[in-house]
């Protein structure tokens, strides 16, 4: 009969073995795993690794202004995006925790881009519009956080997070189809693009954060709830418009983040837990200032001519080991 004491060890072999790989290559959409709850006894384990997969889904915006009337809009779209990551925590003096954490896509999903613009006509009615095919070229987050309680009970917990994350983004488009206006009509031609790449955007996002955790544990299972919240993100994007030649780059400044996290965890023994996990996260429209670069290398600044807007969520299955160092 096999013993449990040899099942977990090969569990544990296995588990390891996975997340060394995935620590080479690049994991929630911030840093956190269940040892960072002060409701789970962990003064015989000072190290804990998590390791999760799952599928993100969202809207990203990419917006040009004129004398302050938004003329253009990009939208590029993430749809069951598949992804793997994972963190460590360190288990700090006064029942602090250090997280650390990374995710990264691991699927070609499909994907499409849209593009409405305004600027031929002064209705409120997009003049131009076009829909292609895009790929999420590459996709990864990055976080780390302090977990610092101020509130226990037995069942019941509160602590503050601080912590900073990045994201980033890169898709390009192809082919697809248009319905332009033309000098003197509305809406009155369409056609179909060349099936070459059009258009690659790429996004950098960075945020200094601050939320509230609260645990409540129930028996075997454990409920996580976060919110975390930054007037102070920032960002910058590229444009590179490759049929036409030319590039705009756009950089922001104290962009507005939340986000939310509930997870349920399973707590199988003191070594092992099982969860499942619902984040939504949200970059608020925001303007920043734009430089285009044409054919010419010519270079035009534009103030508050961009906007960036962000926006996910995700559904991630993980498990978590804690272990002695």
């Amino acid at each position: 009969m096999i013993s449990l004491k040899n099942i977990n060890k090969s569990l544990f072999l296995i588990f390891f073995f996975c997340f060394s790989i995935i620590a080479k290559t690049s994991f929630s959409m911030t840093a956190e795993t269940i040892s960072s709850s002060p409701l789970i006894e962990k003064k015989d384990f000072p190290f804990s690794i998590s390791l999760s997969s799952g599928f993100i889904n969202g809207d990203i915006e990419e917006l040009i202004y004129q004398d302050n009337k938004m003329v253009s809009k990009l939208k590029w779209e993430l749809k069951n995006v598949m992804f793997t990551g994972g963190s460590a925590s360190f288990f700090l003096p006064y029942k602090i925790v250090l997280n650390i954490g990374a995710r990264i896509k691991i699927s070609e999903a499909d994907t499409y881009m849209e593009d409405f613009d305004w600027l031929k006509t002064g209705r409120d009615e997009w003049a131009d519009y076009s829909k292609s095919n895009s790929e999420l070229e590459s996709g990864e987050m990055f976080d780390t956080n302090l977990v610092i309680p101020f509130f226990r009970q037995k069942k019941f917990s509160l602590s503050l997070i601080a912590g900073f994350k990045h994201d980033h983004w890169s898709w390009s488009d192809r082919g697809g189809y248009f319905i332009y206006s033309s000098e003197n009509g509305f809406r009155d031609h369409i056609g179909e693009f060349e099936n070459k790449k059009g258009i690659s955007y790429e996004q950098w996002l960075y945020v200094p954060y601050l939320g509230i955790k609260s645990d409540f544990k129930l028996g075997k299972f454990l409920f996580n709830i976060d919110f975390l919240h930054s007037n102070y993100a920032s960002g910058k994007s590229k444009d590179n418009h490759l049929l036409r030649n030319i590039r705009f780059e756009d950089t922001f400044n104290n962009m507005n983040f939340f986000y939310f996290s509930g997870k349920a965890l399973w707590l199988i023994n003191k070594n092992i837990s099982a969860f499942i996990q619902y984040e939504n996260q949200e970059y608020k429209r925001a303007k920043g200032d734009m430089r285009v670069i044409d054919q010419d290398n010519s270079s035009f600044f534009y103030k508050n001519g961009a906007g960036l807007s962000n926006k996910l969520w995700s559904i991630s299955l993980g498990i978590n080991l804690t272990l002695l160092i």
